[in-house]
């Protein structure tokens, strides 16, 4: 994979994940035409996996290494008067967010997601969790790919909460593939839920918020 500022590294990671026997080379740089040499070096001595970034004379290899998490100095990013929006905030990673927020900084949520309230058990206990906890939110039942149904559900949490100050964008579809499997169509829909609910959420805030994550 050869990148110029593009996306595709997770995609060619994904693929040696799943076929490891493959040689994979992921290269880095603003103007691939200027490392043609460099680049033709990093695939004779490829074995296996490697990713790899050329800014001017610097080469750098891309590595994972644990490190030891601290406790953040100075003012906690959200707080009690805040209001979080968490697409698909009620199921998966999406609701574990949900009440790690509202455990810690004591905000109030604004959970959106596509089941009914009601309709799906492992949002039923998930609310029942929320509840258990002391946490004040809402649940809304909303589909972010649609512009309409986002800014419904964005009017509603802001009347009954108060106006929406961050937002956790962690709606997304889950239907594991393989790569040799995955289709056009089938790839569209992944990235739909994230890109159009992305800027339905966007265009549905009437001010930018202070936090955003997606």
């Amino acid at each position: 994979a050869l990148l110029e500022d593009a996306c595709g590294a997770s995609f060619a990671r994904s693929l040696f994940l799943e076929s490891p026997e493959r040689d994979v080379l992921i290269v880095h740089a603003r103007e691939l035409a200027a490392y043609a040499e460099e680049i033709a070096e990093e695939v004779a001595g490829l074995r296996g996996f490697r990713e790899v970034r050329f800014e001017g004379a610097q080469r750098f290899v891309r590595k994972l290494i644990a490190v030891e998490l601290h406790e953040r100095d100075g003012a906690a990013a959200l707080g009690r008067d805040d209001v979080v929006a968490i697409s698909g905030g009620a199921k998966g990673i999406g609701a574990e967010c949900a009440l790690h927020i509202g455990r810690v900084f004591g905000s109030k949520l604004a959970l959106l997601g596509r089941s009914e309230a009601g309709g799906d058990a492992e949002v039923t206990r998930n609310l029942e969790r929320f509840r258990s906890a002391g946490i004040e939110y809402v649940y809304i039942a909303a589909d972010v790919t649609s512009a309409e149904s986002c800014e419904r559900a964005i009017r509603e949490a802001e009347a009954r909460l108060g106006a929406i100050t961050a937002v956790v964008h962690a709606a997304g579809r889950n239907v594991p593939a393989r790569v040799e499997s995955l289709t056009a169509e089938s790839a569209r829909e992944t990235l739909r839920v994230k890109m159009e609910g992305a800027r339905n959420l966007a265009d549905a805030l009437r001010a930018a918020p202070k936090l955003w994550v997606a």
